[in-house]
């Protein structure tokens, strides 16, 4: 069945740009345009099947564009990973397919066929990530509260992290599976969003899966989000049960898959550091990105799972011109080994100048400054408040280690999959 314009009103003006009539609105109807339309909408003439797809991609910000030249149907990705929002991207000739004029069924065959490989090719993923934007930030914000607050803990003995795993979930949503598993017990929207209400208790490794989760909940919904995260598909808890999961799986196979680190082919994978190949699609290629920090001296044992917030272009382009990921590990123990510089025999005011100058440009380094991370139970921090963080605690240096796996397309397909489904049904999708 395919949902009339009532059903749909989220999706009227961005339908409206790709069918290339106006949009509709409420109240008494426009005046007929002075010719009418050369055919009907796309969304019209497309095959049954082919519908819902063109409907994501107008959700994800496409539109479709007749040119008197094109001979034959193009799809135009552009740079939507250097754009801070969809309307940015779509103002500046992004996320286009190009047809010829006319409606013909040639055309119409040719469009369809398209819909399918520009919904999953890299476009499309870097528009979801702009639709992910706003639900990192929330996500990442009501959880940073909850850890402010002191409901939503962190494990200790005496004061100090705990050097075993622990984890007391929100009493009452969460039922334990093997391995240290913990699956949601009746709504998972309900379990994953009492993290930031409720009393509870977890380490960084749980912290991350709660919180690419929440994010996920805040795009979709709960309703949805119930639907496409049954059961143990919301699981989080300890690593070996997590990883048998379906959605810890992904993150455990790595190189599994099409797709790893949502953007990059599996042939890319290997052939230079994640940080570059990320970078080459802009500062959107980072937000939710995971990975975890890891303390060069061994002084913290545990490692520090992170949820990548936002990522300005000037922190994008350094890690593609620097070499990529391996830049904090060079740039945090440059600075360790300035700080002892600073304590050197005979130091003089002179000879402490410029050393002081490079610490305050290691600062402002924006790979350092422009990078926001989230980590359980520290909240969002810039990368180089962490790593100021075990400076001043261990006198050490962090490394950052990307977690390059299909967890990110795992969270993509699902995503697109429920959009479809609800557009196929006649409800209006998110």
């Amino acid at each position: 069945m395919v949902p009339s314009r009532r059903v749909l009103p989220l999706l009227l003006a961005a339908l409206a740009v790709l069918r290339g009539g106006p949009a509709v609105a409420d109240g008494p109807p426009p005046a007929p345009p002075a010719a009418p339309p050369a055919a009907a909408s796309w969304l019209d003439v497309l095959p049954a099947a082919s519908r819902p797809t063109f409907a994501y991609l107008a959700h994800l910000g496409w539109r479709v564009v007749e040119d008197p030249a094109a001979t034959a149907v193009r799809v135009v990705e552009g740079r939507p990973g250097y754009r801070a929002t969809v309307d940015e991207a779509r103002a500046a000739g992004d996320l286009v397919i190009v047809v010829p004029p006319g409606r013909s069924p040639a055309t119409v065959a040719a469009l369809a066929a398209v819909l399918g490989p520009a919904a999953d090719g890299v476009g499309s993923r870097l528009a979801w990530q702009l639709r992910m934007k706003p639900a990192v930030e929330a996500a990442t914000a009501r959880l940073s509260a909850a850890a402010e607050r002191g409901t939503y803990g962190f494990p200790s003995v005496l004061g100090i992290t705990s050097p075993i795993f622990a984890f007391t979930p929100p009493e009452g949503l969460w039922v334990e599976r093997p391995l240290g598993a913990y699956a949601p017990r009746g709504s998972p929207a309900a379990a994953i969003a009492a993290f930031a209400t409720r009393s509870c208790l977890a380490e960084c490794l749980v912290g991350q899966a709660v919180a690419t989760l929440e994010i996920q909940r805040e795009l979709l919904g709960d309703a949805a989000f119930d639907e496409v995260y049954p059961g143990d598909d919301a699981a989080v808890g300890r690593l070996d049960g997590y990883h048998r999961t379906p959605i810890g799986r992904a993150l455990a196979e790595d190189g599994v898959g099409a797709w790893q680190a949502l953007l990059l082919r599996a042939a890319e994978v290997g052939t230079a550091d994640p940080g570059v190949l990320l970078a080459r699609h802009g500062p959107a290629a980072f937000i939710g990105f995971t990975g975890f920090l890891h303390d060069q001296t061994g002084a913290d044992r545990a490692n520090e799972n992170v949820v990548v917030v936002s990522c300005t272009e000037a922190a994008s382009e350094a890690l593609r011109t620097e070499g990529g990921f391996p830049l904090v590990a060079s740039l945090t123990a440059e600075y360790l080994d300035l700080r002892k510089a600073e304590r050197a025999p005979f130091m003089t005011a002179a000879k402490l100048a410029p050393v002081r100058a490079r610490q305050r440009a290691i600062e402002a380094h924006p790979v350092l400054a422009g990078i926001r991370i989230y980590i359980h139970p520290h909240g969002v921090k810039t990368l180089g408040e962490i790593a100021a963080k075990h400076r001043n605690k261990n006198k050490s240096a962090v490394e950052f280690y990307p977690y390059v796996s299909a967890r990110d397309d795992a969270y993509y397909q699902r995503y697109r999959a429920s959009f479809e489904r609800r557009f196929a049904r006649g409800e209006a999708p998110r």
